[in-house]
């Protein structure tokens, strides 16, 4: 028998053996250290308490990390591993979120875009799409140029509309060109670009590579991406769910 209960008091040790084993045959397998689950998890503002696991007596067999900001909460991964699932464990997890949450509330997610079975999942528990995002990364080349500078702060433009991955900005790296700015973690990962062909390129070789999470699919930086040669890593659908 199957059952569901928040996860306060799990470790990130223990959460990690289930997320790897659950994501190990995903679009995307993931193969996390204990620490790149506990940046993962904190970097969204994880909220045990509003977590749900599924369970097989003492073997964790499913999850939802749920992160909170305000009235919005985030799915931060949901996944059931491969014996358990077709058994309704996922929409079951769900349903108990949403159950739960409070007048004015919405949740956010973000689903694979060939995701067939999610999206449908997601569509039946009243998620709407709002948004369509291309995740891409760039390993090598750029070109550095004299018209770029690295600054310590930088204003980012007031019509940037980012996912909830990229709101939460630490230790950023700035780079400015003219008017035009990219913002960056030290490991590559922008949380902010203009679309800029020399601003990007001098980024990527100073620091050798960058990775691109959640473009909006009309953006305009989509074009000097595919200029530049970025493999695309994923497309997913941004999906909200509003509590009445």
């Amino acid at each position: 028998m199957i059952t569901y209960t928040n996860l306060t008091g799990f470790s990130y040790s223990f959460l990690k053996k289930t997320f790897n084993e659950a994501f190990s045959d995903y679009n995307i397998p993931m193969n996390l250290s204990e620490e790149q689950i506990k940046i993962h998890l904190e970097s969204n503002d994880y909220n045990p308490r509003l977590s749900i696991g599924a369970f097989d007596n003492d073997k964790m067999v499913g999850f939802v990390f749920v992160g909170q900001r305000g009235n919005r909460l985030y799915d931060g991964g949901t996944a059931v591993i491969k014996e358990y699932r077709r058994k309704g464990i996922a929409k079951n997890m769900i349903k108990s979120i949403l159950n739960k949450m409070q007048k004015d509330e919405v949740f956010i997610l973000e689903c694979i875009s060939d995701n067939t079975r999610g999206l449908k999942l997601y569509e039946s528990l009243g998620f709407v799409k709002s948004r369509q995002f291309i995740c891409y990364k760039l390993n090598e080349g750029g070109l550095l140029s004299d018209e770029v500078k690295r600054v310590d702060e930088a204003i980012i433009s007031k019509d940037y509309r980012p996912s909830w991955q990229n709101e939460k900005i630490v230790d950023p790296i700035y780079y400015v060109h003219g008017e035009n700015k990219i913002c960056v973690r030290k490991d590559g990962g922008v949380y902010f670009s203009d679309p800029d062909y020399t601003l990007i390129n001098h980024a990527l070789k100073d620091l050798g590579r960058l990775s691109f999470t959640n473009v909006n699919n009309n953006d305009k930086l989509t074009i000097i991406l595919k200029e530049l040669g970025a493999t695309i890593i994923a497309e997913q659908e941004e999906m909200v769910y509003e509590s009445n």
